[in-house]
């Protein structure tokens, strides 16, 4: 119940995208929409300062993604898709592990894609642990990869990616569901 302005000292014009709360030997992978990312550990993104502090390097018209928390830091695998429906899954220790900056190319966007109208960014960036589905939502309609399908979209880190068929080229909504869940 407390106002967020007595811990934080927010300059006119910035904005909160993003709260997490958890253990200090957490991973999380954190990435921007330019395509770039990285892993970092919870404790990392902690400070002291009222003034906070810089963790990840954004340029002019870069937008930060939902972190997400990283299960197994050996075995779990990137889900990156595009705004235009393309995928690339690769391991996540293809990452570095960074307590801040910019990060490594995460999925090939070329210039004139970026340039395009719309232009092509990164829209999501999971974690996906292994034997897990992933949900792909556009607009009505909704793919579900199960882990024998995923190796289609399987890479390496700054490949361009796959294509989903028609008509997932834009992309609503990407879910990852355990196999346990239901």
């Amino acid at each position: 119940g407390e106002p967020l302005t007595r811990h934080l000292a927010l300059q006119p014009n910035t904005r909160i995208e993003h709260m997490l709360s958890d253990e200090n030997e957490r991973y999380y992978l954190i990435g921007s929409n330019q395509a770039y990312g990285f892993i970092i550990k919870f404790e990392d993104l902690l400070t002291s300062f009222k003034n906070g502090k810089a963790v990840i390097s954004l340029k002019k018209n870069h937008e930060i993604l939902k972190p997400d928390g990283i299960d197994n830091i050996k075995t779990d695998m990137v889900l990156a898709v595009s705004n235009m429906g393309r995928i690339l899954i690769f391991p996540l220790k293809q990452l570095p592990y960074l307590k801040k900056g910019q990060g490594n190319k995460i999925i090939a966007i070329p210039q004139k894609d970026r340039d395009a109208s719309p232009p092509e960014l990164l829209k999501f960036l999971k974690t996906l642990p292994q034997r897990s589905n992933i949900l792909i939502y556009s607009g009505k309609h909704k793919l579900n990869l199960s882990p024998g399908n995923q190796k289609d979209y399987r890479g390496m880190r700054g490949q361009r990616g796959k294509k989903l068929p028609k008509p997932f080229t834009l992309i609503d909504q990407v879910d990852i569901i355990m196999k346990d869940e239901k």
